[in-house]
């Protein structure tokens, strides 16, 4: 039913139960597993130009950063029973909601899991969490877990 699972991971939160019903899906199914943490502090060449920083140095940051979510990510999956499922990492930049239905659809996804914290900041009341931006653009099936 489901051969591709995009499991978007946010590194802050408890998004580790999110991966779990994934690696659980994963092996019920035989489906493959691509890990996206999306990291929305990365600027663009413009941005980095406005800021007066080296670019260099930015660019030597988000390699740090990219490198930590790696291992992370790494750590996540060898807590789990992983051996039998095929996972990739990606590592994108970008606004989180918009990034995963794009990716989703980049790679051809059957299936999106993430999880939903709720509504934790004033922002979440007006502008919406990544979560409810995910349900409402996707055009493929997406199980949200509850990280409450």
């Amino acid at each position: 039913m489901y051969k591709k699972i995009l499991c978007a991971i946010d590194l802050k939160r408890k998004s580790d139960k999110a991966f779990e019903h994934a690696v659980k899906l994963a092996h019920q199914f035989h489906s493959e597993i691509i890990l996206l943490n999306i990291n929305d502090d990365f600027q663009s060449k413009e941005e980095m130009v406005m800021s007066r920083v080296s670019v260099d140095t930015i660019n030597d940051r988000y390699k740090e950063i990219a490198l930590k979510a790696k291992s992370d990510l790494d750590k996540l999956k060898e807590n789990l029973e992983t051996d039998t499922i095929l996972i990739s990492t990606l590592l994108r930049q970008g606004k989180a909601g918009p990034t995963i239905i794009d990716v989703s659809s980049e790679i051809s996804a059957d299936l999106i899991v993430l999880g939903a914290n709720g509504k934790d900041s004033i922002s979440d009341y007006f502008l919406g969490t990544t979560a409810s931006y995910v349900v409402e653009h996707s055009k493929i099936a997406t199980l949200t877990i509850s990280l409450a």
